[in-house]
């Protein structure tokens, strides 16, 4: 396999994360509404008197803060996930050939089958198939010159 395959193979990994990074940050997102949830009811249920018998440090106030620790963190992860596929959205924005942008997406970011992508994009297969490998191709040349988002690589 020469370098400029390897590249587009890269580039196709990459992009073939998007799918699974949404799955990822949709079960964190879930996941950070259960512990607002519970974080809400235990609040919820304290009184000016419950909390003034509390000791200084005892575990009722421990999981609180663990509960929003944990709330955070998990923000950050889900802010670092959507950052990536961002990054993934705009790269292929930059992309000069709109078939080639149409291609990605609707393989990609879409999750469609090829049959789908083909009838799609009222191409045969060999074409739809054509526009794919010089899409990677781009792609993978954008990541190689590291262009930055936003800025057109004309």
């Amino acid at each position: 396999m020469t370098a400029a395959a390897d590249r587009a193979q890269t580039a196709k990994r990459w992009l073939s994360d998007y799918r699974d990074l949404c799955c990822r940050r949709d079960a964190l997102v879930n996941e950070l509404d259960t512990l607002r949830a519970a974080t809400t009811r235990a609040s919820g249920h304290l009184s000016q008197a419950h909390i003034s018998r509390l000791p200084a440090h005892g575990s009722f106030e421990e999981r609180s803060l663990e509960l929003i620790e944990a709330q955070h963190r998990l923000r950050e992860l889900i802010v670092h996930i959507s950052e990536s596929l961002a990054v993934r959205l705009a790269l292929i924005e930059q992309l000069e050939d709109e078939r080639h942008r149409l291609v990605l997406t609707l393989r990609y970011i879409n999750g469609l089958p090829w049959f789908k992508v083909e009838h799609a994009m009222h191409y045969e297969r060999r074409q739809v198939f054509y526009f794919h490998t010089e899409a990677l191709k781009g792609v993978a040349q954008l990541m190689e010159e590291g262009v930055p988002i936003g800025v057109s690589p004309l």
